[in-house]
């Protein structure tokens, strides 16, 4: 008999164990994965911040908006640890972090896609100028032979 309640207080306690386990899953599960899928995000800035510095213009401009965006999802992470957000709450502001950070990579490949035609540009200006120069001074060179040879000819 003893054994008997010994082995069912022991069983009582494993379910115990396991119940309070499967509370505590059901409420922070959604808020740790909500952390990570923000942590993600920040993840996705850092490789933004690379492609800014490929931007020779709004270089500044740029990383602060990345940066200013960092502070949010910090903040957002900091809110999720301390408060109760409901699942809807963070699916909705985590569609609208990534929703965000689209639009922002988005703009930035844009502006480096921009400043690459504007290199391109001034570097087909450059050699037009300098095949323009060249052909100028073949023409003058032809111009000073053809001279030349008059000069001889009217010698001769």
């Amino acid at each position: 008999m003893k054994n008997k309640i010994l082995y069912r207080r022991n069983n009582l306690i494993v379910i115990q164990k396991n119940f309070r386990m499967c509370l505590a899953k059901r409420k922070y599960r959604p808020r740790y994965l909500y952390i990570m899928k923000l942590k993600k995000l920040c993840e996705k800035l850092d490789a933004m911040s690379q492609i800014v510095s490929q931007l020779n213009k709004e270089k500044e401009k740029s990383s602060a908006e990345i940066q200013a965006f960092h502070e949010k999802m910090k903040h957002a992470i900091q809110q999720a640890k301390v408060t109760d957000l409901t699942i809807q709450q963070m699916e909705k502001n985590h569609l609208d972090f990534v929703k965000a950070v689209d639009e922002l990579l988005l703009n930035l490949q844009k502006k480096v896609e921009q400043q690459k035609i504007a290199e391109e540009r001034e570097r087909v200006i450059k050699i037009q100028e300098e095949m323009e120069r060249e052909r100028l001074k073949k023409e003058e060179e032809k111009q000073k032979k053809l001279e030349e040879e008059e000069m001889k000819k009217r010698y001769n």
